[in-house]
Order: structure tokens, then sequence, then C-alpha cells
């Protein structure tokens, strides 16, 4: 899902959660932009900065799209 939301040109923020340690996973999630891996079970912490760092993440684009928006005009 991740490699077919890139070629489609989306950007989300992903953050994988799984309850299989596989460090290649991992690892191609990461490179493939994944901003979080969490392996159950987690900490409410490790979750919550997870999706901090979403919504952080989320925030630079608007922002990013909105001085795009901004320079063409």
């Amino acid at each position: 899902m991740q490699k077919r939301l890139a070629n489609a040109d989306v950007s989300l923020p992903i953050i994988f959660i799984t309850a299989y340690e596989d460090q290649d996973v991992r690892a191609q999630a990461m490179e493939g932009g994944a901003l979080a891996f969490l392996q159950k079970p987690f900490s409410d912490t490790s979750l919550i900065n997870a999706i901090g760092l979403a919504l952080e993440h989320s925030d630079q684009q608007i922002s990013g799209s909105k001085e795009n928006v901004s320079v063409g005009k």
C-alpha cells in the first residue's frame, strides 16, 4: 500500500504497526518514507509521539503548499 500511494504521488504520513519483528520490512518501510514503525506491544507514549510526528509532518506539508501557492500568484 505504501508503494502504491507513493507511485500515485499521494503524500501521507504513515505509521506502521506490526506484531512481528522483521528488520527487512522495517528498513523497507522507513526507506519508503514511513514516519514510525511500532512493534506490538508498544507504549502509549510511543504511539502518541508517532502521531505527533505525523501531525507535524502534515502541518509542514500544508504550510509548504500554501507557500507554493502564494509564490505562484
